[in-house]
Formats: structure tokens, C-alpha cells, sequence
């Protein structure tokens, strides 16, 4: 279930690069890079892949125009951030929710909480837009 659930935020990201052309598969590897975006630029193995090449990956990391994030799908528990430790990276997030068993997740709606609004006014969708970057620690 894990890896439909990481199949479904690599599918968002590919789908997001398809107009701009910005996926690339390198070596081992993915990229989808869009030069005027914060968002996904990403580099990121399949969760099948153990990773091979850590140099392949920091070469990329460091010649990108694009600043990119890397992804990995390894447990916390079973690495503590070796790989990232030998590539001289820092951690930025983790992704918890990409752990959660779907089998196990039940949605009570009587407890639930969200409410939609229409954005209807140009007000409106920029105070939205400014909160997603702040949310998300987008640069304006």
C-alpha cells in the first residue's frame, strides 16, 4: 500500500512537469525540474530501487539550474539519513503521511472538519495563494 501511495505523489509531480516537458529519467533515477517553479522539482528513485549511485545523484543535486529536493522512500528507522549524511545533505521534511497504511485509515465523517469555499474575487484567490506559500515554505 505504501508504494501506491508514493505511485500517487510521483504521478502528481509527473503530471504537473507534462506541459513544461520537465521530466527526465537519469540512470537510475527521476527528475522533473521546472526552471520558474518551487514546486516539485524533485529528484527521486522508484521505492523498488535501492539506491546504487549516491555521486550520480549529488552530480545532479549540484548542476541542476533548478534547485530540487531529493526524495527517498526508505523508512527512517531502517537508515537515519546515511545516504544523506555521505551526500553532504541536510534533511529538509518528512513525509509521514506517505506511511500511513490506507487499510488501516478510516474517515469519520461525522468528526471532519473541512468546509469549501468558491473563491470568487481576485482578493480572495491571492490571500489563498499567499497562505499555500506560506504553508508549504514557498518563496513568494
Amino acid at each position: 500500500m505504501i508504494h501506491k501511495n508514493i505511485n500517487n505523489l510521483t504521478s502528481l509531480w509527473l503530471t504537473a512537469a507534462k506541459p513544461f516537458h520537465a521530466f527526465m529519467e537519469i540512470k537510475t533515477f527521476n527528475r522533473v525540474a521546472i526552471n520558474f517553479s518551487d514546486w516539485p522539482n524533485r529528484l527521486w528513485e522508484e521505492p523498488q530501487i535501492a539506491i546504487s549511485d549516491g555521486a550520480a545523484i549529488k552530480e545532479v543535486l549540484l548542476n541542476s539550474a533548478t534547485e530540487l529536493l531529493f526524495s527517498k522512500w526508505i523508512s527512517l528507522e531502517n537508515d537515519e539519513h546515511s545516504l544523506a549524511d555521505k551526500l553532504g545533505l541536510t534533511l529538509k521534511s518528512t513525509q509521514i503521511g506517505m506511511s500511513l497504511s490506507l487499510q488501516e485509515y478510516t474517515n469519520n465523517t461525522q468528526t471532519s472538519k473541512l468546509s469549501f469555499m468558491k473563491i470568487v474575487s481576485v482578493e480572495h484567490a491571492t490571500l489563498w495563494e499567499n497562505i499555500f506559500k506560506q504553508c508549504f515554505n514557498y518563496s513568494a
